[in-house]
């Protein structure tokens, strides 16, 4: 009869301590972020080990939990600290590493490895633009949505591992409640990055940084640039005073020639104030949009496109920008920008905005016009993203509205590109600022 060998299978050895370390998060991917960088960190918060961070490209179709495995080093006394941080690649430098806040950071103990130990790293919206201490070991605590003392990763729970991106709520998609009419089009709720820290602006004041989350209520906005044609039969009809709109017989190019003359009606009214701008979309049951309102519809919402019409800037084929006069060419009417004067080699002789706008410029949610033809005013009093006005807490700021302004008189912000503006002001995240007729 044969007997059972008494040699030891390898199968039987006591498995390696190690950590397996599993993430998780709530965030939208790409949007939020779309690289993960995870370090092994000493008890003094500096990399354990020359190969101890790891860059791993993340996005919708990634198999979360994403999991990787983590070894003692031998004579290593202290639990390491793992740091893991959820980032957007286009908001890193030279070296990989990311730049500013626009991330999720968590820092955590590894507990004592007696065997093979699962953990979990849960990267929480609820942190975003949180960094974390490392020094003094303080990180994001979602609960206070504040930096708090770093604790020891604990076991994954069946809750943990449902987590997927997207289940962040604040930033799921809310559609418009009740009918939108047929001129406006409805621009769902949502969350998005205010600002961008990649858009170079010469003045310090209009700089989009820093960025912001901001999370918008759904809306409803034109399709369309208001006409003069619009604006005349306001004012005809006595629902609105012409106070504030600049005519023709006092800036060459402004399209407004008097309240029974109908040239121009199918051209978009430009030359107003943002005074005159209120009290007209009034006159029509509407308000002026938000600057965070403006720019979440520029840049298609959620795609938070460098323009309207994609990422890729081609404005001069796009829109109608960068079509201004020099000063050589004679009148009081110019601007410095003449940059899109030449088209596929033939130039453009017709200067001011054109009815309809170009057919290039359009947002997904087909809102047209937003990256030239006619800068538009907006509801917020001006102030630079440093100010109080912004930087004000809570954070995620939530349907924000910039009411105050340090400047005399007050400033008021514009969005959009003039057609003689610079073709970069017709990036979505691009400001200006004035007070009078525009």
């Amino acid at each position: 009869m044969a007997r059972q060998s008494a040699r030891t299978s390898a199968d039987s050895a006591p498995p390696r301590a190690q950590w397996t370390v599993g993430i998780v998060t709530d965030a939208a991917l790409p949007q939020f972020g779309d690289r993960l960088l995870v370090e092994i960190l000493d008890s003094s918060g500096n990399p354990a080990c020359g190969s101890c961070r790891r860059q791993i490209p993340v996005d919708e179709t990634t198999v979360w939990p994403v999991e990787l495995g983590v070894a003692p080093r031998e004579g290593e006394l202290a639990p390491p600290r793992v740091r893991v941080r959820l980032h957007r690649s286009d908001h890193a430098g030279p070296d990989g590493l990311p730049l500013g806040t626009a991330l999720i950071d968590s820092v955590a103990t590894l507990p004592p490895a007696t065997g093979v130990v699962n953990v979990v790293v849960k990267l929480s919206m609820a942190c975003f633009g949180i960094p974390s201490d490392v020094a003094d070991r303080m990180t994001c605590d979602p609960v206070a949505r504040a930096v708090a003392p770093e604790r020891s990763l604990g076991a994954p729970t069946e809750a943990d591992r449902r987590v997927r991106p997207g289940d962040w709520d604040p930033g799921k998609p809310r559609p418009c409640g009740g009918a939108v009419p047929e001129e406006m089009a409805c621009i769902p709720g949502g969350a998005f990055l205010l600002g961008n820290a990649r858009l170079v602006r010469f003045n310090d004041l209009l700089q989009p940084v820093p960025e912001r989350l901001v999370i918008t209520s759904p809306f409803a906005i034109d399709r369309r640039e208001a006409t003069v044609g619009t604006i005349r039969e306001l004012i005809r009809a006595g629902r609105l005073d012409a106070n504030g709109v600049v005519d023709r017989s006092t800036r060459a190019l402004c399209p407004y020639v008097g309240v029974n003359d109908a040239t121009a009606d199918a051209r978009p009214i430009e030359c107003v104030t943002p005074d005159f701008a209120t009290r007209a979309c009034a006159a029509m049951g509407k308000r002026l949009p938000t600057e965070a309102e403006w720019e979440y519809a520029a840049g298609g919402t959620h795609r938070e496109l460098g323009y309207p019409w994609g990422d890729v800037a081609e404005a001069c084929s796009r829109a109608i920008v960068g079509r201004g006069r020099s000063v050589f060419e004679g009148t009081e009417d110019f601007d410095a920008s003449t940059a899109c004067r030449v088209l596929e080699g033939e130039p453009i002789r017709v200067w001011g905005a054109v009815a309809g706008g170009s057919d290039g410029d359009v947002t997904p949610e087909g809102v047209r016009v937003m990256g030239g033809n006619v800068s538009e005013w907006v509801a917020d009093s001006f102030a630079a993203y440093t100010d109080d006005c912004w930087a004000r807490p809570p954070s995620p700021l939530i349907d924000p509205l910039c009411g105050s302004s340090s400047s005399v008189p007050p400033l008021r912000s514009r969005r959009g590109a003039a057609w003689g503006d610079r073709p970069l002001a017709g990036a979505a995240a691009s400001r200006q600022a004035g007070n009078g007729a525009t």
